[in-house]
């Protein structure tokens, strides 16, 4: 007799088995969409940072470049303006 209660419990356990499952999987796969939204968000926004950090880093580097370039000619402009003024104040005198 304790065979039969055995057999049944298991015939009764394969069909509950199978239907805890497929809930189990259907939990799974609406995980699994979810997950894959947020990974293709944050690599979107991974993208945009990166992006955005490309440029500031060329506009530093343009303004630097820039600066410098300005600076050099304007230390050039001094240099010739005080040269001519030596020049100038020395021929008049």
């Amino acid at each position: 007799m304790a065979v039969f209660a055995g057999f049944a419990i298991i015939v009764l356990a394969v069909p509950l088995n199978a239907v805890a499952a497929g809930i189990s999987r259907r939990y799974q796969l609406e995980q699994m969409t979810n997950k894959d939204h947020r990974v293709k968000l944050m690599n979107e926004i991974l993208g945009g940072i990166k992006v955005g950090s490309t440029i500031l880093l060329f506009r530093r580097d343009f303004w630097l470049f820039r600066t410098r370039t300005v600076l050099r000619g304007q230390v050039k402009f001094k240099l010739c303006s005080t040269r001519q003024e030596h020049l100038l104040s020395t021929e008049l005198f």
